[in-house]
């Protein structure tokens, strides 16, 4: 099983299995949602480090945790304007679009450094 880790219950709380939140997926749609990162976010090569590190490799775990309030939101935004400016994608992309739309996204809104399309791309 896969695991796409998105960040902490309470942001003023240190990192614990307590505190964390995020979502399982099965392993194909965790490859999917990968390529469909390195896809988008590749101009920021730190913040796609940051969200697939080391722990990709070997837990089989995608990270948003570790980003700072701005990476967060940049990321989110530069995911939301691809999907929304690419209608047509093969059939991998669009699973990686699903992931994103069907678990990730739903906990992104409820994370505390969430802002609602305030960094601009």
């Amino acid at each position: 099983m896969t695991y796409i880790t998105i960040g902490l219950i309470d942001g003023n709380l240190p990192p614990s299995n307590e505190n964390l939140f995020g979502c399982f997926t099965n392993s194909t749609a965790w490859e999917a949602f990968g390529d469909f990162l390195d896809k988008i976010l590749s101009e920021r090569a730190d913040i796609l480090d940051c969200i697939k590190g080391e722990q990709w490799i070997y837990n089989k775990t995608y990270s948003f945790q570790d980003l700072s309030g701005d990476d967060f939101n940049w990321a989110v935004r530069k995911i939301r304007d691809y999907i929304k400016s690419n209608a047509i994608c093969d059939e991998w992309v669009d699973w990686g679009i699903a992931v994103w739309k069907d678990l990730v996204e739903p906990l992104i809104i409820k994370d505390h450094r969430y802002r609602d399309n305030s960094i601009p791309v």
